[in-house]
């Protein structure tokens, strides 16, 4: 990958991304429905809080798990995003603009939304093979192409 190429999300952790966020979108109108605006505002802010956590934390650790030089300024970039996330919701609490309790419900979006992700992404295979499609390559064949074992005795060939 090259210093231009953005770095893309593979099919789990963007469906998670977007299904996270729209648990937020989901429990901020219930909010709305059932408390006042202040109280929606808080649901809205730490379900907004949850979707930009997740964003961060999928490019930092596709970008760690990428490899390079680079790997060591990925980690310390998750050390300063863990460190804004606890110092932001301290302020929040402290400056009392938002009941912690509102806050913590839109931040529920966060686990409610990876599961859901994981339970409706493409698996891996059907991932790569949609990457495959696009680019105009095909999978190889395994019964021509003869798969490779270790088992004693084999003698197909390698």
């Amino acid at each position: 990958m090259s210093a231009r190429e953005p770095m893309r999300l593979d099919g789990t952790l963007a469906t998670s991304v977007a299904a996270v966020s729209c648990v937020a979108v989901v429990l901020t109108i219930g909010a709305v429905a059932l408390s006042d605006w202040s109280d929606a505002l808080g649901v809205a802010i730490g379900g907004l809080v949850a979707t930009t956590n997740l964003w961060i934390f999928a490019h930092i650790t596709s970008n760690v798990l990428a490899g390079g030089r680079r790997k060591r300024i990925w980690g310390a970039i998750g050390s300063l995003k863990f460190l804004a996330l606890v110092g932001g919701f301290y302020w929040l609490l402290q400056s009392d603009l938002f009941s912690g309790i509102t806050l913590a419900i839109g931040y529920g979006a966060l686990p409610v939304g990876i599961t859901i992700g994981g339970i409706v992404a493409p698996r891996p295979d059907e991932d790569e093979e949609e990457t495959l499609r696009a680019s105009g390559s095909h999978p190889p064949d395994l019964v021509t192409a003869g798969a490779i074992t270790d088992a004693p005795g084999d003698t197909r060939r390698r």
